[in-house]
């Protein structure tokens, strides 16, 4: 009886951990893309109705509000990228809400929620990721863990709630 015990106590393990895969995560990006997508694109409307007024009455301001409007709006872009990335992975969710309605989560090496400021990173880092001719992304289908470059820059996991 002893040694059943015993042998019961041996297998036991630990619960495996399922990483978020590349198809998964490219429709959670879809999802998120939308979210940030619809207000950025009233704002970049509006803009653009604004250089086309201003710009008809007078040509020679055409070309120079159309850069500082299409500055503006990228900067804008990535701010909000950076606060809807940064606010949701560290908030009590760890997820996007194109992560959560597909069961996933981001955490640190340890399992653990994110702080902001790791969000942020991990966010920033998706540009090394692009800047690679999108190789960062592609190796989530090639790792063992599931991870872009840009989570291994920032140590972190996509895992499955």
């Amino acid at each position: 009886m002893v040694e059943k015990a015993k042998e019961m106590n041996t297998n036991t393990s630990k619960p495996q951990i399922k990483y978020g895969g590349f198809w998964v995560r490219v429709l959670a990006y879809m999802i998120d893309s939308f979210v940030m997508g619809l207000p950025l694109s009233i704002v970049y409307g509006v803009m653009s109705v604004i250089v086309t007024t201003v710009g008809t009455q007078n040509e020679e301001l055409l070309v120079p509000l159309f850069l500082v409007s299409y500055i503006t709006y990228m900067f804008l872009a990535v701010i909000v990228s950076l606060l809807y990335f940064g606010l949701m992975e560290s908030s009590k969710n760890q997820a996007t809400l194109g992560k959560m309605a597909l069961g996933l989560k981001v955490v640190d090496y340890k399992g653990q929620r994110i702080s902001f400021k790791r969000a942020v990173a991990r966010d920033l880092s998706k540009y090394v990721s692009i800047m690679t001719m999108y190789v960062g992304y592609f190796m989530i289908g090639f790792t063992d863990k599931k991870q872009g470059l840009h989570d291994m820059i920032a140590k972190t996991y996509v895992v499955k709630k």
